[in-house]
């Protein structure tokens, strides 16, 4: 009996001795993007023995819509966990059985995100134009495609971070990439030459990280630049009485916010008289206003590829002399852009033609 009981103890030994001899290789993860999959891969010496995989501090895991666990034949354990976050940085461990044996890595997550808020570029044909993509990320892409759609696909330019190539498919095109050392990355689509069939087609970036690990952005258009650009009034003629408030509004819509606007004023005569001018912020009254208060206001929100803006200019306690001329707000880009729109002041007719007489 103490013989049969020395070799259970001694086949106890040799077991765990295999244990303890087995030995756990890591391959690194690489610090994968946000939203993209991370796979993290340890390697048994000595397959077939029962592992479990855990997030350290968390509890083991389990095959789901976040995680897929695969244990190969040749030892490999891996688990692959889908569109990571931030959260899902840490410690994982593949331990053997209930043994002391295990071997962690550490997986940490590198940010993305995609700085871009115009995705309607204005053009002029015949003229060249810059198509900019921005994004934030301390990894820099493996490979860009530069494209653009219609009803079929046309690749416009491919760079390659392993071969510092560039290639392109149409010789009007070249790239630039530009980091700025914080993490942004900037790539630079240059178009010359353009014309109307450039308009007809969305422009698309894609970006590749890892092996399977692909980052899309938004399609940009190009418009005509006077087609972009829309300014109008609700009404352009305004009636009121001598000494009453008049309220002149404008509204807008473009790519980029209002740079300066001018306020001119002419009647039958073409007397013209520039009387007022917005910049940086500050409405100023010109020499020519002749002492009248004008109150200036505008109001700007973001929409869809673009602004749109409310210009409100008052006159308070309209005179005589005010009534009968048109006034004509002209509003400027930082793009050189501009656009005007008229409203010509007429009297209610009865009590301004008494007003006239008196």
């Amino acid at each position: 009996m103490l013989r049969s009981g020395g070799s259970y103890i001694w086949l106890f030994c040799l077991l765990l001795q295999g244990y303890r001899s087995q030995n756990i290789t890591t391959e690194e993860p690489g610090s994968p993007v946000v939203g993209c999959d991370a796979s993290l891969i340890w390697t048994l010496d000595k397959p077939n023995y029962k592992t479990s995989i855990r997030k350290v501090n968390h509890g083991e895991l389990y095959n789901s819509k976040k995680y897929r666990i695969h244990k190969k034949l040749d030892g490999k354990q891996i688990l692959r966990i889908r569109k990571v976050t931030f959260a899902d940085a840490g410690l994982y461990r593949c331990q053997i059985g209930s043994t002391h044996e295990y071997k962690d890595i550490n997986l940490t997550i590198t940010d993305f995100r995609w700085k871009n808020d115009i995705y309607t570029r204005p053009v002029a044909f015949g003229g060249n134009v810059t198509i900019m993509w921005k994004y934030f990320s301390k990894k820099v892409a493996r490979k860009i495609w530069l494209y653009r759609q219609n009803n079929i696909e046309q690749n416009l330019a491919f760079w390659n971070k392993d071969f510092k190539t560039i290639s392109y498919t149409d010789e009007r095109m070249t790239i630039h990439l530009i980091n700025d050392g914080d993490g942004t990355n900037i790539v630079k689509l240059i178009v010359r030459g353009i014309t109307m069939d450039d308009t007809k087609y969305k422009y698309m970036i894609k970006l590749q990280f890892n092996d399977d690990c692909y980052k899309y952005e938004k399609p940009l258009n190009l418009m005509d630049k006077q087609v972009l650009l829309h300014m109008y009034s609700e009404t352009a003629v305004i009636k009121a009485l001598p000494q009453e408030s008049v309220h002149f509004v404008w509204y807008y819509k473009y790519i980029y916010p209002v740079y300066m606007i001018l306020f001119t004023r002419t009647n039958d005569t073409n007397h013209r008289i520039n009387f007022g001018y917005w910049l940086n912020g500050t409405f100023h009254s010109t020499s020519y206003s002749d002492g009248k208060l004008f109150m200036f206001n505008i109001s700007i929100r973001n929409v869809a590829n673009g602004i749109e803006g409310k210009i409100t200019l008052t006159l308070h306690n309209a005179s005589i002399d005010d009534f009968n001329y048109t006034y004509v707000c002209r509003i400027i880009f930082p793009d050189d852009q501009q656009s005007s729109r008229y409203i010509t002041l007429k009297g209610k007719s009865h009590a301004y033609n008494f007003a006239l007489l008196n």
